[in-house]
C-alpha cells in the first residue's frame, strides 16, 4: 500500500507548466478566431447584398407599376426635366409623390391638398442615395418621346451601411414609360 507524505500532497503545477498551458490555449484561441472570422465576414456581407437587392427589386416594382397606371407627370416638369423627387397623376384623381428624405425613399398619397397615406419604402439597415458617376444625375428624369407617352428616367444607388461604414452598394438606372 502507498502512503501519501506531505511532498507528494503538496505537489502542484509548476510555473513552466502552466506557461505551456496558457501557451498553447492562446494558439488554439488565434487559430479558431483566425477561421471564424472570415466566415462572419462574408455572412454579413451577404445579408447585405440580400438587402440591397430585396429593397431594389421592390422599390422598381413599385416605381413600375405607379408609372405605368399614372395619367400624368406633375413633377419633373417639361421646363425641368431634372428632380429629386417625382409626382404623378393616377387615374383615381389622387396623386402619388415619391420623395427622398434622409436616405429613405416614402410614398405620400394626396388627393388635392390631403395626405391620405405615407409608407416608407426603403428598410432602417439600407440608404437611398444619389448614383456617383461623375455628374449630379437625379434620382427621377422626365424624358418626351415624339408621338407616344413620356417616360421617367430613374437613376438611385442603395448603400448596406455598418455605423459610418459602407458595407456594399448598388446602383440601379432603368426608364419607365406611361401606360
Amino acid at each position: 500500500m502507498k502512503q501519501w507524505n506531505n511532498e507528494t500532497m503538496e505537489r502542484g503545477v509548476t510555473l513552466i507548466e502552466l506557461v505551456i498551458y496558457v501557451a498553447i490555449l492562446g494558439f488554439v484561441t488565434i487559430a479558431v478566431v483566425s477561421m471564424v472570422y472570415p466566415v462572419l465576414k462574408a455572412s454579413n456581407r451577404s445579408s447585405a447584398s440580400t438587402e440591397i437587392q430585396q429593397n431594389g427589386r421592390f422599390i422598381l416594382e413599385k416605381l413600375n407599376q405607379d408609372i405605368g397606371k399614372a395619367e400624368s407627370v406633375n413633377q419633373p416638369t417639361e421646363g425641368s426635366p431634372t428632380s429629386d423627387s417625382l409626382s404623378l397623376h393616377m387615374s383615381d384623381g389622387k396623386d402619388t409623390v415619391y420623395e427622398i428624405n434622409s436616405g429613405v425613399l416614402t410614398i405620400k398619397i394626396y388627393e388635392g391638398a390631403n395626405l391620405l397615406e405615407t409608407t416608407e419604402l426603403t428598410t432602417k439597415a439600407v440608404s437611398f442615395k444619389k448614383r456617383n458617376t461623375g455628374s449630379d444625375l437625379p434620382y427621377f428624369r422626365l424624358v418626351k418621346n415624339t408621338g407616344s407617352k413620356p417616360t421617367v428616367q430613374i437613376n438611385f444607388r442603395i448603400e448596406y451601411k455598418k455605423g459610418t461604414e459602407i458595407i456594399l452598394f448598388q446602383d440601379y438606372q432603368t426608364t419607365v414609360s406611361l401606360k
